[in-house]
């Protein structure tokens, strides 16, 4: 009991390390919600959630950043055809990095959905990861949390195959999402969850309902706490983003899945426009459902085949 608190609050500093240093700072590009993933998967998970290491995680989380903003300032046209740009790239990324570290799609996603430029996203991506990385050692030093080992990952043909299949998919909703006003159907942690509920392996295929539910309610979560604390009261957004944290904690343990996307999506109406606010969890609903539906019935288990 006593480690899951401090795993607890390792999750909570974090989150309060960035919203509040936007908040001061009046920076919102500081926030980077997939932070928040990453410490589900490396704090909360009872194993550590990829197949990776810490540095690999830092390099491609920046290598996918810069891609990100990159496609924003060179790269003319619609945001659909840009972010389906972007998870093409990121999956390539993804198969060539030797890892299982899916949350580096988010990083790439991300600028180029909310149109960022700025460099101070960069620079708060290469400090909140390294951030939530020490803390992984000081969680590995105290035997709170095991040791990671790793052995590179090897891509196959049929991850190939399945990549292009998923990129496909992806330009499809992308164009319908974002031509409907709906965009955040397609936000950057359900593209990092498409690719991981498509693998053959995922846990989450054999809980399809509950990960849906679980995601949709931490999303609801932090768009509760947004709308009522900041656009109602006129609270700080700090608060928020710490209510709607411990609100998260209890959902993933309550439903006993510890998805990662979950946690950025709890994290992701801090950033986004207040109007968006509103309909932000119904978005999330039917993007989470639409992607889990495409990852049992598209990618199935090879014993179904």
């Amino acid at each position: 009991m006593k480690k899951q608190a401090v795993i607890y609050a390792m999750v909570l500093f974090v989150v309060l390390i960035m919203i509040g240093a936007a908040e001061l700072l009046n920076e919102k590009e500081i926030i980077f919600p997939e932070i928040t993933a990453i410490a589900v998967g490396a704090f909360m998970a009872p194993k550590f959630a990829w197949k990776t290491n810490r540095i690999r995680i830092l390099i491609f989380i920046m290598i996918c950043a810069f891609a990100g903003v990159g496609i924003v300032l060179f790269v003319p046209g619609p945001v659909w055809m840009r972010l389906t740009l972007a998870y093409g790239i990121a999956e390539v990324i993804y198969l060539l990095s030797g890892t299982s570290f899916a949350p580096m799609i988010s990083a790439i996603a991300l600028p180029v959905l909310l149109g960022t430029e700025s460099p101070v996203y960069l620079i708060s991506a290469f400090c909140l990861t390294t951030i939530i990385l020490v803390l992984h050692v000081v969680l590995e030093k105290s035997e709170i949390k095991d040791r990671v080992s790793f052995t590179p990952v090897k891509a196959e043909k049929q991850d190939w195959f399945d990549a292009a299949i998923r990129l496909g998919l992806v330009l499809v909703i992308s164009l319908a999402a974002i031509n409907l006003g709906w965009r955040f159907a397609v936000a950057p942690p359900l593209l990092v969850a498409f690719t991981e509920f498509s693998k053959r392996t995922s846990g989450a295929r054999k809980m399809p309902l509950k990960v849906v539910a679980a995601i949709t309610l931490c999303a609801f979560a932090g768009a509760l706490c947004r709308y009522i604390i900041v656009i109602k009261f006129n609270l700080p957004l700090t608060l928020a983003a710490a209510i709607a944290t411990v609100g998260m904690i209890l959902i993933l343990n309550g439903f006993k899945a510890f998805v990662p996307p979950a946690g950025a999506l709890c994290i992701l109406p801090m950033l986004i426009p207040e109007a968006a606010v509103i309909n932000y969890p119904v978005q999330i609903f039917v993007g989470a459902s639409l992607f889990m539906i495409l990852s049992l019935t598209v990618f199935k288990d090879k014993k179904a085949i």
